[in-house]
């Protein structure tokens, strides 16, 4: 399970810009409010929450390919 779950996180993270990479690390890594993260980024807080989102969608699109594998190689 443990090569499941690094081969997500490496897919994942190979999947986010550096701006989306930055931005989740500083809310969810440091767990840093929007607020915060838009002062350091001096961006605007609909700035990210926007790339928080396109984070979160293509984290959804990882995981579905990666379950997709997961399933023909079963």
């Amino acid at each position: 399970m443990l090569d499941i779950d690094a081969s997500f996180v490496h897919h994942v993270c190979s999947s986010l810009t550096p701006a989306e990479r930055l931005v989740v690390m500083l809310y969810y890594g440091e767990g840093l409010p929007e607020s915060e993260v838009a002062e350091i980024l001096e961006a605007s807080i609909d700035q990210v929450e926007q790339v928080l989102d396109q984070a979160r969608e293509r984290v959804r699109c990882a995981r579905e390919a990666l379950v997709e594998e997961l399933v023909e190689l079963s």
